[in-house]
């Protein structure tokens, strides 16, 4: 028996079972004239993990696949330890055509090393999706042996607009190769320990520093104080949201003093968040 009810409120009703995959996996099997709305919903977010790769792989593959246009959102959780993690590159043509995902959240827990890098971060994987305008790169694991390629990385989506770096403490970013330029989309930043100073150099050098509403700076380490607190002065009307994790401890983090905040070359801001994470296991300055 067919529904009578409008499609427009079938749909608002749909919303908000959102997250409620066991009712949105019933109305689906209920009427045609639910599928597309609660696959929108159940499709939204895939998470990949090496195990599953190749099945998601046969299934894009599959010529009924319908599931493609609805995903626009990506976790994936990589272990290097873990011979399986190749089918992450192997993949990556497939993968293209989920050419509507916008949010990629990356769990790396991987040893990087020269032999490796530039399959984990310049290749593959991370080239599938283009049109991601939010990326999430969280590392378990990695390197301080060489400059760990990251704006290289962060050049392959084009599109992006927000950025978050986080538990990447242990890589030693490289400069910036000259010519290359920050997502012009982009607005929003996290970043943390040792990305704080080569990120906010690069969008300095190339005057993209201006154009962000939203800056969240975690342990910035003492060496890069200079550069943080250039890129403060630097930073103007459309800064909105500040927030910066410190440490007061003696140590190798960094301490702002009062006269590096100047509020007035940033006259549209509406929060401003300052973290005091002092603590003595901070204390410790590392190599």
């Amino acid at each position: 028996m067919p529904f009578s009810v409008p499609q427009e409120l079938l749909d608002e009703i749909l919303d908000n079972l959102a997250g409620d995959f066991r009712s949105l996996k019933a109305c689906s099997l209920a009427s045609s004239t639910m599928v597309a709305r609660t696959r929108s919903h159940l499709f939204k977010m895939c998470h990949l993990s090496a195990r599953h790769l190749l099945a998601f792989r046969d299934l894009l593959r599959s010529p009924n696949c319908t599931f493609i246009p609805h995903v626009r959102s990506i976790q994936a959780y990589r272990y290097s330890s873990s011979s399986e993690d190749r089918y992450f590159n192997e993949v990556a043509e497939d993968l293209r055509r989920l050419t509507n995902v916008r949010v990629l959240q990356v769990i790396l827990n991987i040893v990087l090393d020269a032999s490796n890098v530039d399959d984990y971060l310049l290749r593959g994987f991370f080239a599938a999706f283009p049109h991601t305008t939010r990326f999430v790169l969280l590392c378990g694991f990695g390197t301080k042996s060489f400059a760990v390629p990251l704006i290289r990385t962060l050049c392959m989506f084009p599109a992006l607009e927000e950025l978050q770096l986080r538990d990447t403490s242990t890589w030693r970013v490289e400069a910036a190769p000259a010519g290359v330029i920050p997502p012009p989309k982009l607005r929003s930043v996290v970043l943390t320990m040792d990305t704080n100073g080569p990120i906010l150099a690069w969008m300095h050098v190339t005057g993209h520093l201006p154009n962000l509403s939203s800056v969240h700076l975690a342990l910035v380490k003492l060496r890069q104080g200079p550069t943080v607190r250039a890129a403060l002065q630097e930073l103007g009307g459309a800064l909105r949201h500040l927030d910066i994790e410190v440490t007061f401890t003696p140590g190798n983090y960094w301490a702002p003093s009062a006269n590096v905040f100047d509020l007035a070359l940033h006259p549209n801001l509406q929060t401003l968040v300052i973290r005091d994470h002092s603590d003595t296991s901070l204390s410790t300055p590392t190599r």
